[in-house]
């Protein structure tokens, strides 16, 4: 992608945000574990770095694997999360039923108050 190009992105981000009602950025939370994943804490933090080039206001919240998963299954993150899925026995299939909202597993969403 040219430089051009993300530069037309961002203007059209911040443009969807602006009419969207947030003309200063909104914020987000993106939480992440710390030594569960190789970078997994650096992981995060850029891309909180290019969330904040589009617009946002990101906070990174990190915390040690036992405790994150803990805030995980009892669906305890309010906007974003790291996790990693994956593996050499895993099908497209078993992936989607894990994400999907159809699915059976870690797709949540927390609703409006």
């Amino acid at each position: 992608m040219t430089t051009r190009v993300l530069i037309a992105l961002v203007a059209l981000v911040l443009a969807v945000l602006a009419e969207a009602g947030y003309p200063d950025g909104l914020e987000i939370t993106l939480d992440s574990p710390e030594g569960r994943y190789q970078g997994d804490k650096e992981i995060a933090e850029a891309l909180a770095g290019q969330w904040q080039k589009a617009g946002f206001k990101p906070k990174v919240q990190v915390a040690e694997w036992g405790a994150y998963f803990k805030r995980y299954l009892a669906k305890q993150f309010s906007d974003a999360y790291l996790l990693g899925l994956g593996g050499p026995m895993q099908d497209a299939d078993e992936l989607f039923n894990l994400v999907s909202s159809k699915g059976r597993g870690l797709y949540y969403k927390i609703e409006a108050g």
